[in-house]
């Protein structure tokens, strides 16, 4: 069995997903990556003439499937595993059919969802959504009292995720009880 770093497991599914990206998806990549600016950390890794496009540009381009958009397309294919457990990436790498790798433990140390304790957010109480339970972070941890961006209480978003537990990839991200990955 090979051994991988979290960082090379995730390039390695990063790469094998953009391969097999149809337009569509490429399209929503890039709607949804198109705002990276200069104040974010990967902007820096784009070549040159995407980030001057990026900058002018205020929407994305339509031929998606263009090459010179790979680079933007691996930095969403990348931020997917954000923070995902090594047993994760090891099933991952598996159903992709990419080997039976380990992968160390060693990913992003992310703060727990409210709603699911589940290590899914980078900051609390900035409006991030859960990408497990889908709970909009507003900073509210009281269980009885209504959040505005989510409709509903905290404590009655935990009995709804309660009973959704059984169709969700648990295995995803670590809980926030749990001292490694």
């Amino acid at each position: 069995m090979e051994n991988l770093t979290a960082t090379q497991a995730i390039e390695r599914l990063s790469e094998h997903r953009l391969s097999s990206l149809d337009a569509a998806a490429r399209a929503s990549h890039l709607l949804n990556w198109w705002g990276l600016d200069g104040d974010d950390q990967e902007f820096a890794t784009l070549p040159p003439d995407l980030q001057q496009q990026i900058l002018d540009e205020s929407e994305p381009p339509d031929d998606g499937l263009n090459p010179r958009y790979a680079p933007l397309l691996m930095i969403a294919l990348r931020a997917e595993y954000r923070g995902v457990t090594h047993r994760y990436l090891m099933r991952c790498l598996h159903e992709a059919g990419l080997g039976d790798c380990i992968v160390s433990p060693g990913c992003e140390q992310l703060e727990a969802c409210p709603c699911c304790a589940y290590r899914t957010l980078s900051t609390r109480g900035q409006y991030e959504i859960c990408d497990l339970c889908g709970w909009e972070d507003d900073g509210n941890e009281a269980l009885d009292v209504p959040s505005g961006p989510n409709h509903m209480t905290l404590g009655q978003a935990r009995e709804h995720f309660a009973l959704n537990r059984s169709h969700l990839p648990l295995d995803k991200w670590p809980l926030a009880t749990e001292d490694s990955q």
